[in-house]
């Protein structure tokens, strides 16, 4: 019994249902597909203050690029948690 009791503590975290994993903490997952034209969403930025940026989808090269790379969500609470998880993990050096 402690055998499965180490190993369980010891195996990797588990991921909630419509989450991701980034390192060891698991945050909502973004958004896969693009918003609605003029909608609000948060952009994940690890390089302000509120790591989330408010910005209104317009369809453009960018947004789209952002879309892809998993960096939307629909709010700023989700955004803000996706940037905290990518800032834990590099200070930790598992990136």
């Amino acid at each position: 019994m402690v055998g499965l009791r180490k190993a369980l503590a010891s195996a990797a975290p588990t991921c909630l249902p419509n989450h991701i994993m980034i390192g060891d903490r698991a945050v909502p997952e973004p958004m896969r597909e693009a918003p609605e034209f003029g909608a609000d969403y948060w952009l994940v930025d690890i390089t302000i203050e509120d790591m989330a940026l408010r910005c209104h989808w317009m369809d453009t090269k960018p947004g789209n690029a952002w879309l892809a790379l998993g960096l939307i969500h629909s709010t700023e609470a989700n955004a803000r948690a996706h940037a905290e998880a990518i800032i834990a993990m590099s200070a930790r050096g598992d990136a």
